[in-house]
């Protein structure tokens, strides 16, 4: 079992890590990973392609990864 104190520490760098996406980025993020939206779906709400939308959360990841690495 994960201890709270790590816990609340993961919770705080998911938070700062998403602060740093734009508001287009996140909402990719947010439907696609916490409201289990499909790139489809997530297409049709922001009106991109899928293809669009699978581009930009490849780009999205990478750029995570990136700060994860470097915080």
């Amino acid at each position: 079992m994960i201890p709270d104190s790590e816990k609340q520490n993961d919770n705080i760098e998911l938070s700062e890590m998403l602060d740093s996406l734009d508001e287009e980025e996140r909402k990719i993020i947010n439907e696609r990973y916490f409201n289990d939206r499909s790139q489809k779906e997530v297409s049709s709400l922001i009106g991109y392609s899928q293809a669009k939308v699978s581009r930009c959360e490849q780009k999205i990841l990478c750029k995570l990864r990136n700060y994860y690495k470097t915080s």
